[in-house]
């Protein structure tokens, strides 16, 4: 946990981009491949579930402090944030330990099926093993309540920096619905996965204002048009005798998605991620287009051409 805790202090006391993808990119060079695997999930909001009540919590911490409940509360509206206030409020550790953050977490995940006597000494002992920072970070994968300010996208670019491996494709590959304690950090990051690169969406264009006259746009055999709708932007991928639907969010999702299925004669799947629910039953038909509209904006029509692999597919 202690490497995990410089991590945060690093990323969380500074709002220079380029200090934390450097904090980041040392750490994914440096520590072990579970504990990168794990950061990796934290900081893309996959975090484990609560086993105790922060009732529960604050009791325990109160009992472990000798405090009286009323004063742990009067710290509490002063702090604002009940982790910190129980980080602050306990006595030092008395056995430090320096296990890594899988092991944290591997303890969170065991209280499940542990009564609640064996929760409370787990947790006890936890605290009496860490430091202030460390207590800190560990409360709040108790609550579910973990959140730092680093966007997946800066992750993502800093775990490029660290296995030389291309940010797109980094992207690509934590798209979906993983989960850390199923897989391992080979199997998402490193591995060869040909249906990966198979599935690979093309660059999501959005609708963006003209600022030139539309006349220096060129001709307009060579462009194609879409209706802009509101919503979810997901594309549907054609490609090497598969079909993938994606979608532009990260967020996990894998349910039906018929009406695509009725226009294109084939029962097709999320395998992309959104944070709302794309309405599928709207009256309106998505609307199904050739994918040169992204690829004329960004490659010119010479890379449009022939690429009749996928469509944008606006709902």
């Amino acid at each position: 946990m202690k490497d995990f805790a410089a991590l945060f202090n690093a990323v969380d006391q500074t709002t220079q981009t380029t200090a934390k993808v450097q904090a980041l990119a040392e750490f994914f060079r440096t520590a072990p491949d579970d504990d990168k695997l794990w950061t990796i999930a934290l900081f893309s909001g996959r975090r484990p579930k609560r086993a105790v009540t922060t009732k529960q919590l604050r009791d325990w911490a109160a009992e472990r402090a000798d405090l009286p409940l009323w004063l742990l509360d009067e710290s509490y509206d002063v702090v604002g944030d009940l982790a910190e206030t129980l980080a602050l409020i306990l006595p030092p550790p008395v056995a430090r330990t320096d296990k890594p953050l899988t092991h944290w977490i591997g303890v969170l995940q065991q209280l499940h099926a542990a009564p609640l006597p064996d929760r409370k000494t787990a947790i006890l002992a936890a605290w009496d093993a860490l430091d202030q920072t460390e207590r800190f970070l560990f409360n709040k994968l108790i609550t579910g309540g973990f959140r730092i300010e680093v966007s997946q996208k800066l992750m993502t670019r800093a775990l490029a920096q660290a296995t030389g491996q291309n940010e797109a494709d980094l992207a690509h590959r934590l798209m979906g619905d993983w989960r850390a304690d199923t897989t391992t950090f080979h199997a998402l990051i490193e591995a060869e996965d040909p249906i990966a690169a198979q599935s690979r969406p093309y660059p999501f264009h959005l609708a963006h204002q003209l600022d030139q006259p539309a006349e220096e746009l060129g001709d307009p055999a060579e462009w194609q048009a879409e209706w802009k709708w509101d919503g979810i932007r997901g594309q549907l991928i054609m490609r090497g005798g598969g079909a993938f639907c994606l979608v532009a969010r990260r967020r996990a999702d894998d349910r039906p998605v018929p009406r695509i299925g009725a226009h294109t004669g084939f029962s097709a799947r999320w395998h992309g991620a959104g944070r709302g629910d794309p309405n599928l039953e709207r009256d309106r038909p998505p609307s199904l287009c050739h994918p040169a509209t992204a690829y004329r904006a960004q490659n010119g029509p010479q890379e449009a051409a022939g690429k009749r692999t996928g469509y944008s597919v606006g709902l």
